[in-house]
């Protein structure tokens, strides 16, 4: 039985009757193994990795190459809608924003306003009812029951539900002189602003609203009222949602 190794460290391969032309024992890129094998592949040829991974055998025959490939997206893969439609969309802040569909039918770029001062001020307007309280409520007699309405105007109404209760501890209740303005918002979707309470016709001073906040998508509003006219009063706090239609 003979054992033929082909390839081993230190020992030669027998040749189709030719001599190494590189000398030094090494062979000529075209020699011709004498163990059945066909020629090396001969330089500038595409060997079969490179073929594999280039999906073609490498040769005169190959496809010539296209031009490179878009994903296949056309004019008539962008989404359809109907004009004056509304989405909702992510923003990079985390926060949500809205697509409308334009006249040509397609959604524009997301707006991102959730959170910013123009968001606060129109989601503020409307009825809210819930509880008021303060540091110095009796603790038997639970939080005062209110019901307060910012108007797009910048003005506000209030009430309580017992005789002589003044909804912000200071002035008056229902005049046009009572209003509001918010200043600014920040990061954490929290609001602050200014309110005016009314002591007399002519007079009225402002106080600080404070953490300004929305929950429940909306629905549930919180803040503090500060009286800052004469040094530091508060906070008189809200919890309320919203009694709107």
């Amino acid at each position: 039985m003979v054992f033929l190794a082909a390839g081993c460290a230190g020992r030669s391969a027998t040749r189709n009757g030719s001599e190494a032309s590189g000398g030094g024992g090494q062979s000529s890129i075209g020699d011709t193994w004498s163990g059945g094998g066909g020629p090396l592949p001969s330089a500038g040829r595409t060997s079969d990795v490179d073929a594999d991974f280039g999906g073609g055998s490498g040769g005169s025959d190959d496809p010539e190459p296209g031009p490179a490939s878009d994903g296949g997206a056309t004019s008539d893969d962008v989404p359809r809608c109907v004009p004056g439609q509304t989405i909702a969309c992510a923003c990079a802040t985390g926060l949500q924003g809205t697509q409308s569909c334009a006249d040509d039918g397609r959604y524009g770029s997301c707006v991102c306003q959730e959170g910013t001062l123009a968001w606060f001020r129109s989601k503020l307007v409307g009825k809210w009812g819930g509880t008021r309280t303060t540091p110095w409520d009796d603790p038997m007699a639970g939080p005062v029951s209110v019901m307060l309405e910012f108007r797009a105007d910048g003005t506000w109404l209030g009430s309580c539900d017992s005789d002589n209760c003044l909804i912000f501890d200071n002035g008056s209740l229902e005049t046009s002189l009572n209003r509001y303005h918010l200043t600014s918002s920040n990061e954490d979707r929290v609001a602050f602003g200014r309110l005016s309470v009314t002591w007399t016709r002519a007079y009225s001073t402002e106080g600080d609203l404070r953490e300004i906040r929305f929950e429940a998508n909306e629905t549930e509003l919180f803040f503090e009222f500060w009286a800052t006219w004469s040094g530091e009063y508060g906070p008189i706090s809200f919890a309320l949602h919203s009694s709107s239609p």
